[in-house]
C-alpha cells in the first residue's frame, strides 16, 4: 500500500484518513494543527501523539513537501514565477505578483473552453 501524503489534505480528507487507519477523530484535528499550524516535516516532531501512533503513520503516510525546481524574478521586479516538483514527479508553476499600492490591482480568471 502506497504512503498517503498528508500535506495539502484539508481537514475532511484528514479525518477521513485518520478513520481509515482506526483511529480516534480528534487526532485528524491534532495532525491537522502540526501538519498547518506548526509545519512539522516528521511525525517524530508532533510531541503530543503517542509513540506508537507515530510509527504508526511514519508506516502508512508522508509529510511530503514540494521542491523547489525553478524561482525567476522578473525585470521589473513585481513578479516572481517559482516552479516545483511533486513528489510523484509532476510539476506546479506558481506565479506571486507584487501588488504597487499606486496601481489598482487586475486579477484573471482561467477558465476551460465549455
Amino acid at each position: 500500500m502506497p504512503q498517503q501524503n498528508l500535506k495539502g489534505l484539508d481537514r475532511e480528507e484528514l479525518a477521513a484518513f485518520i478513520s481509515g487507519i482506526g483511529e480516534q477523530m480528534f487526532r485528524a484535528e491534532q495532525l491537522f494543527r502540526w501538519i498547518y499550524g506548526r509545519a512539522v516535516a516528521s511525525f517524530d516532531e508532533i510531541t503530543d501523539l503517542a509513540k506508537p501512533l507515530r510509527q504508526r503513520l511514519q508506516e502508512v503516510a508522508a509529510l511530503e513537501a514540494l521542491t523547489l525546481v525553478t524561482r525567476q524574478i522578473s525585470h521589473r521586479r513585481d513578479a516572481e514565477k517559482y516552479l516545483f516538483q511533486l513528489s510523484d514527479g509532476l510539476h506546479i508553476e506558481s506565479v506571486l505578483m507584487h501588488e504597487d499600492p499606486d496601481f489598482p490591482l487586475k486579477k484573471s480568471k482561467q477558465g476551460k473552453p465549455g
